[in-house]
């Protein structure tokens, strides 16, 4: 199962959902759906806005940090 630890990472960073959307252009909703594990897809495009964005804070931002893989059935 691919989890997603956007809201757990931008907490880490002392960031919010909303400063993401503003700054990467991706809607608040699309932000929150990705962030509350309510998504069965993403674009590539996305994940790219994401960590571009957060390198400015972070530079040592890796994919892991946003997404994982469990073989763990709960989210």
């Amino acid at each position: 199962m691919i989890i997603c630890k956007l809201e757990e990472y931008l907490n880490k960073i002392e960031k919010t959902k909303y400063w993401l959307s503003k700054n990467t252009g991706i809607s608040q909703n699309s932000i929150g759906k990705l962030a509350a594990n309510k998504t069965t897809s993403i674009n590539f495009d996305i994940l790219d806005k994401i960590i571009r964005i957060c390198k400015q804070i972070d530079p040592n931002v890796k994919l892991t940090n946003i997404i994982d893989y469990t073989e763990n059935e709960e989210k």
